[in-house]
């Protein structure tokens, strides 16, 4: 799951606490899947604590951050 995921990478990066970030350039999570489905996962994503951010373009990834359109 998720959750498990976050916690090795927590150990393996030596962090007592993760933030998952889910970055995307449509409007929706789960864009052209239905309405129902589209509120469940990000209703789900955030009970886990991962952090959604739609309508964003990635520019560049370099070894800590992840640069966006508007930064």
């Amino acid at each position: 799951s998720l959750s498990h995921f976050i916690k090795i990478l927590a150990r393996k990066y030596q962090r007592a606490k993760s933030t998952i970030y889910l970055i995307g350039s449509s409007a929706h999570v789960l864009e052209g899947m239905p309405d129902w489905s589209q509120k469940a996962a990000e209703k789900q994503l955030k009970n886990l604590g991962v952090k959604i951010k739609l309508q964003k373009r990635i520019n560049l990834i370099d070894e800590k951050l992840i640069h966006t359109e508007d930064g």
